[in-house]
């Protein structure tokens, strides 16, 4: 026997782990290049950069939300909480 046989998977074990290592080095930055890519798109298309008083409050809140930098995202519903209005019986 030589020296790679008498190792647990020799050298293909080996290859193997490194091609998985590589492939989630690769994952993590295309992950991080996706997120920096979002985040400027977001800011570029900011409302705040063209108004003409950025540093003005907003008068309501609907103005409030459509120049907040983060669009709302949609919670899920909690475990304990009714069904929505339209598929429950309403007793008089």
């Amino acid at each position: 026997m030589n020296e790679f046989t008498r190792r647990r998977g020799g050298p293909r074990r080996r290859l193997t782990s490194s091609v998985v290592r590589l492939i989630r080095q690769v994952t993590a930055i295309v992950r991080e290049l996706n997120e920096a890519q979002r985040l400027a798109t977001s800011r570029r298309l900011s409302p705040d950069l063209y108004l003409t008083d950025p540093d003005r409050a907003p008068d309501t809140y609907a103005e409030f939300v459509f120049r907040s930098p983060i669009a709302p995202r949609r919670e899920p519903r909690a475990a304990g909480a009714p069904p929505s209005s339209s598929s429950s019986t309403r007793s008089s």
